[in-house]
């Protein structure tokens, strides 16, 4: 706060040993959140290093021990890809869709919740049978959408988790 109140410009010397001097342009506070960024960027990048030569050396491993009698290996690359593409990281857009998805499943549970009640309470007096026709058959469209969003939410869940 002092720092903040008092200078809009700071000498900075960034403790490497080069002996350059460094002119920051700004608040203090300011300065700090740069730094935590680069330091976030920094240990992003490290982890994405991590695992791209995880992927590369299992992807190896895998080449490697996946032969068949003939010493022909049975992995191809397509299988290879598949497998490194689901050790990589999330991008941000997947980790978007997770959270996309989860209300989509929410949504959809509740309309299968709404569509069984109808169901539950048809009278023949007062439905004509069309309308339950219709209903068990968005209840069915709903099932299919539910499974495969359900599915794609648990794969990115399974990435997410490595």
């Amino acid at each position: 706060w002092f720092l903040d109140r008092t200078c809009d410009r700071l000498f900075l010397l960034p403790g490497d040993g080069s002996g350059d001097v460094r002119v920051w342009e700004g608040r203090f506070t300011d300065y700090l959140a740069w730094q935590d960024a680069e330091a976030a960027a920094a240990e992003e990048e490290e982890a994405r290093v991590k695992v791209q030569q995880r992927v590369r050396s299992e992807a190896e491993v895998t080449a490697v021990e996946q032969v068949d009698g003939d010493g022909m290996p049975i992995e191809t690359s397509s299988a290879l890809r598949q497998k490194a593409q689901q050790l990589r990281p999330l991008s941000n857009f997947e980790v978007k869709e997770i959270a996309r998805l989860e209300t989509e499943i929410a949504k959809i549970e509740e309309r299968r919740r709404t569509l069984q009640k109808q169901i539950d309470q048809y009278n023949p007096k007062k439905n004509d049978y069309s309308e339950l026709t219709a209903w068990m058959t968005e209840l069915e469209e709903l099932a299919d959408t539910l499974d495969t969003k359900e599915e794609r939410w648990l794969a990115l869940s399974e990435r997410a988790d490595l």
